[in-house]
Formats: structure tokens, sequence, C-alpha cells
């Protein structure tokens, strides 16, 4: 059964077509921040794990299976390695960091050219409690599988000279293997890993660096693919029914007319105000969350996380942060389709295509939906049901990766929405369904977004930039006074331009116990002709001592600049503790010009009401830290402590008359936060804790 935007219903057909045609081509991982080693399974170490003791490594097998090689590392029965896996041009590279080589040979093994598409296998000890696997491939870093067995810890590699498939072997297939000292063998049977042994490792990007879910020290939220599927979401509302301290409602029946939202407590006031929660799509923050309720489609996954986030996002936000990853062009051909129908008409289709244009260089995606409903609300006067829905939304993306070090992407998304009025319910109403009003109105709604990602990802730093244009329009009208008198009804009008420009400069991805970040940002926020007021009627000009029937309207402009540089330093003085300090620095600057006239219909007299403002600016700045730090127990246990300083700028309000009011201060505070994050059973339950 499904829920329509928080109104009871069901749904009485669901039609999913998945279509994924895979040819004969290596894989390759091209988003940037992922490694360049696709690890399809892992054991559930972590890098920031810490070893309990040093494991001995006895023997090193190299084994030909059928679309590949596999590399065991024999360990005794139980014992388990924690793996760091990194790479470098054609070099995959994994230091197991609590182990060390005693082989009857001596403590180097070197196998030359052990399958065509692989120039060396080599196994070292590179310190006194860390071995480094080094696989060379001869056209790219082969694609990796990674698993646990009762000899030991198994790399499985397929080069890039061939398509990786499925590997499925036979339980009692023979296959020819080789020990380190190259001679032949024979083994009959070998366990694999079924699907219930597999661990569970959720890999998010929250804190700009590839890592598992349970080692961020910051109360979070991942939502992967399968479960937004599964639970179908496709809106921001979705997604806060699905979190814990996120809450995101609209207006009944009107679809994104005004949402209200909040984490952990603080949300919008003023949607004029920055937002207390950092919206972003792909990297690119989005404004205006009070109008965000977008139409969401062919997603990864969703990160939440909740408590200011200064000192590593552009864009600073008070109380949290919403990230939405949709999928990456993929270099192979994709086609994805899904299609439901439900109650009130509800119908809701998507499709995507990918592919490569030229393999391993350029690909794209493009993906789109649509999804309307009929009106759920009764209008006894007008005898229809209106609050009626509908809306589409597409997204193209380019994914160019013109060397090994480089990725560029390029990224286009549209969204409309054709709505029925906003429904406002009396509260005296005696069926929160049936209204008795004289007047349907409308709410109608597009935005569009450009946003070029450049990263160059080095074994000595990582450069991140990101440009975005975006455009947002609305125009409303609806029945103020909730009635079947023709009173007032109440329009709304403005079209929003945000210019962001993004720059991170940190270190790779390999980086272990110091990590480091340093950002820049910019951001103009420009409301331009922006116009809402009240249109009366000649009953309610005649009560009110009006000049006749007309418009009371306010007009304004308004303008803000933000500017901002932070960065974050993670140390570990020791290896199961962390140490983290923060810190921004951001001006901001607004302006506002404003009028007021009462437009008298049928005719051009125009009549200056209220205050008028010109050129008014308003300057704000602050400094924001940030202190943590993680101890890990075991590679199971971890607690965490943070102090931060949240922070919303103040600004100037263009819907006043009052100049007691005009001007509204910045909401700061101080955050307290601490929690547990533990896994048990092999990671097949997690249970965390946190108190803020």
């Amino acid at each position: 059964m499904r829920q329509l935007r928080g109104f009871g219903s069901w749904t009485i057909a669901s039609i999913v077509f998945i279509v994924i045609v895979q040819p004969a081509q290596a894989n390759k991982i091209q988003e940037s921040l992922l490694p360049k080693a696709e690890i399809l399974t892992q054991s559930s170490t972590s890098d920031r794990q810490t070893p309990s003791k040093v494991v001995q490594v006895t023997g090193v097998k190299i084994k030909a299976v059928d679309d590949g090689i596999e590399v065991t590392l024999e360990t005794s029965k139980g014992a388990q390695l924690q793996v760091s896996n990194l790479s470098k041009d054609n070099n995959f590279i994994s230091d197991i960091k609590n182990a060390q080589l005693q082989l009857p040979n001596g403590d180097t093994f070197r196998q030359e050219k052990p399958l065509v598409g692989i120039t060396q296998i080599e196994v070292i000890n590179k310190d006194d409690n860390t071995i480094r696997l080094t696989v060379i491939g001869e056209k790219g870093i082969p694609t990796v599988n990674l698993f646990d067995s009762d000899e030991g810890l198994i790399f499985s590699f397929v080069p890039v000279r061939t398509a990786s498939k499925p590997r499925q072997p036979a339980d009692n297939q023979q296959r020819e293997e080789t020990s380190e000292t190259d001679k032949p063998q024979t083994q009959t049977q070998q366990k694999k890993p079924s699907a219930e042994d597999e661990p569970i490792e959720l890999t998010v990007t929250a804190e700009k660096f590839e890592e598992n879910l349970q080692d961020v020290p910051i109360g979070i939220t991942a939502i992967p693919k399968e479960e937004l599927e599964d639970a179908q979401v496709d809106s921001i509302q979705d997604i806060a029914k699905n979190t814990p301290n996120f809450s995101f409602s609209g207006v009944a029946g009107g679809g994104n007319y005004f949402s209200n939202y909040s984490i952990r407590g603080l949300g919008n006031s003023n949607f004029l105000s920055r937002d207390a929660v950092g919206f972003y799509i792909d990297d690119v923050p989005f404004d205006n969350g009070s109008f965000l309720d977008l139409n969401l489609i062919d997603l990864e996954r969703v990160e939440v996380l909740r408590g200011p986030q200064s000192t590593l996002y552009g864009r600073n936000s008070q109380a949290g942060v919403v990230n939405i990853i949709s999928r990456p062009p993929s270099d192979e051909l994709e086609i994805r389709t899904s299609a439901s129908y439900g109650s009130y008409n509800y119908r809701n289709l998507q499709l995507s295509l990918s592919d490569a244009i030229v393999p391993d260089k350029l690909s794209f995606r493009l993906a789109g939906g649509y999804i309307a409903r009929d009106g759920i609300f009764e209008n006894t006067f007008l005898d229809k049901f209106v609050g009626e829905e509908s809306g589409f939304a597409g997204r193209a993306q380019l994914l160019w990766t013109p060397s090994e070090n480089w990725t560029i992407s390029f990224n286009a998304t549209a969204s409309g929405d054709d709505d029925g009025s906003p429904v406002l319910v009396p509260l005296d109403s005696s069926d929160p369904f049936k209204i008795d009003q004289d007047f349907n109105g409308f709410y109608d709604a597009s935005n569009n977004t450009q946003s070029l990602k450049i990263a160059y990802d080095s074994p000595s730093l990582r450069v991140t930039s990101i440009t975005a244009r975006r455009y947002s329009f609305q125009d409303s009208i609806l029945d103020a006074d909730v009635s079947a008198v023709d009173i007032a009804r109440r329009r709304a009008q403005f079209d929003a331009t945000v210019w962001s420009q993004e720059l991170r400069i940190q270190s790779p991805e390999n980086a272990d116990r110091f990590r480091w970040l340093l950002g820049g940002y910019y951001e103009s926020n420009y409301f331009n002709t922006a116009k809402s007021g009240l249109q009366f009627s000649s009953l309610a000009a005649q009560q009110f001592g009006l000049p006749g029937a007309g418009f009371d309207n306010t007009f304004y402009d308004t303008k803000r600049n933000t500017y901002a540089i932070f960065g974050q330093v993670d140390y570990k003085p020791i290896e199961p503790l962390t140490l983290i300090a923060g810190l921004r620095y951001e001006y901001s600057s607004s302006t506002l010009d404003r009028q007021r006239v009462y437009e008298v219909a049928g005719t051009s007299t125009k009549i200056p009401i209220g205050q008028a403002f010109n050129d008014l600016e308003e300057d704000d700045s602050i400094l924001l830290p940030r202190f943590a730090l993680e101890y890990r127990f075991n590679p199971n246990l971890m607690a965490y402590a943070s102090i931060s300083k949240g922070y919303k700028p103040g600004g100037l309000n263009p819907t006043t008359d009052d100049t007691s009011v005009l001007r509204y201060g910045k909401e700061t505070s101080w955050n307290y936060e601490v929690g547990l994050k533990s896994s048990w059973f092999d990671d097949r339950l997690t249970a965390n804790l946190a108190l803020f």
C-alpha cells in the first residue's frame, strides 16, 4: 500500500520493468569519488579499524579461473585481514594493515605475467605490520572481487582485456593453481561465499572521502538504491519518512506550493532567508527548500547528515544536509523503465537510458519521469474535485574521462509542476476532504539547473571544481478567504537565479593518518521582480473602504552574495584515535528594493501605499568552528563526540511595512553530540546511538 503525499490511498497495480543490457566491455568506474578498482564484495573491515594483533600470512596462491585469476593470502582459520584499497595508473594496490608475510622462501612473492592482461603480481612486507599487494594491469586497473574463505583472504581479478561476467563455479570443478614455489597443483573444491555470507557494507561520501557508513563520526542515515526502489522514494518528503529526526510536509493538496521541513527541530521560518538544511543533488546546492519537493528520478543513494555542516560543504547548513546522488552514466548499454498506477488515477512513469559514446572515455545518461494524480478534495460549492497534481522531471548527464586523473561531468536538469490550487481546509471543518469555496486556483512552477564538475585525482592530492546555475519560477493563486463568499484571493509570483562556485583541494583518497580539506565557495542568489499580494472583490472593497476592486501588490528585488572559506583536518595520533578540527569563515551581503501599490481593477490607477525601500543593505559575517574525536575500541565498535557551531545569516524582510521587523538577525547555535556505532554478526546487524 502506497502513501501519496501524506494522504491515505492504495495502489491497485504496480508494474516495474528493468532491462539492463551489458555488452562485453571491461568494467570501469567513472565517478571521481569512487575507487579506481571496483570492489564488488569486501570483508567487513575498513580503513579506520584497529588491529588487535598481527596476522601471519603463511602462503600466497595464484589460481586461474574462468574469467581471470585469484590470489589467496593464506592465514589461520578465522583470522581476518584489514584491507585498504587504492590505485595508481594501471596498478591496483591493497594494504593489509594487520598482517606480515612469513613464507617458506622469504618475505616477498612475485609472479610475472600470470595471465594475459596482467603484467605482474607482487606481495611484500611494507612495514612491521602491513602487507602490500600490487597487481599491474596491461591496459588498465583490473576489476576486483574480494571475499573471505576458510583458507584466507581471496582477491579475484578480471583484467581489462575482457569483459567480466558472473562467476559460477561448480562445487567440484577442477582448476589449475600455482603456489609460491610455482608448482602446479589441483584443487577439487573451494568454499564460495553465499548471499547470506556476504557482509553488508554501505559506502558514503558524506565527508568528501569514500568510507563505510559505520566509520562516519556524525549522525547520518544512508538509503541505498535498492531501498529507494523498494520504498518507491520519489520526493524529499519520501526521504524524510525514511529518516529519523527529519520531517518534510507540504500544504494539503498543494503539490510543491510550500513545504515545512526541519532536522533536529531546526527548519524554515521565512522562505526568503537562508535554508536551515542544505539540499544537494549531485554536489549542486539547491535553494529555496520551502518549494523543493521535487520529483526525484533514477537515484543511486541518499545521505542525510544531521547537525551543522560548515567545514566540508560549500553552502553552510545550520541543521544538516540532504545529499541526493543520482545514478552516474555507465560504459555499457543500460535501459530502465518503471510504471505504476493507483487510486485517484495516480500514475507514475520513469525511464532512463545510459551508454558509452566513446568506450572508456565519454558516456551519457538520460532520465525522465512523469507523476500525476487527480484531485482528492471535494469542493461542494463548485461541485468538483480539486487539488490535482502533475509534474515532470528530466536529467541529462555527460561524463568525460580524458585521462586517468581527470574526470569532467556536465549535468542539466529540468522539472515542472502544473497543479491545482493549494487546498486550505478550515480548522473547524468536520470532513478534512471536503471544502466549500467559490474559487479554484492554480500552482505552476518550473526549474532548470546546469552544472559543470571538474575533478583531478592524483596520488598526492585531489582537486574538485563545481560551477552551477539554477533558475526557478513559481506562480500561484488561491482562495484567501477559504469560504464560498468572494472576498479575496492571494497571488504570488517570483523567479530566482542562483549562481554558485565551489572549489575543494584535499588529500588523496588513500590518506590514512592525516586527512585534510580546504575549500572556497561563492553564491549569488537573486530574486528578480517578485510579486505577492491580495486581489479584493467589489464586496471586499466596500467593506474595507478601498477605492474599488483591485490588487494590493508588493513588488521587490532581493539579492544575496555569499563568500566563504572552509577547511577540516583529521589526524590519528595513535591508531584507534582520530582528532578532527574544522573552521569556516563566511561573509554575506543582502540588498533590497521594495514598493507596495494598490492597482484598481479596470483602470491604470496605481496608488502607492506602505513603505518603499531602495538599495537597503544588510551585511553579516561569522567564524564557525568544529571539533570532534572518534575512538575505535575494536573493528565493530566506535565512539565519537563533537562540538560545532551552527549559523543562519540575517537579512531583509520584503513582506513588511514595519521598519522594526524589516531586518532580521542571524541565528546561531552550539551543537553537542556523542554517539556509538556498532555492528554485530558479521555486519548483519548495526546498532547506533546518538545523543545531541
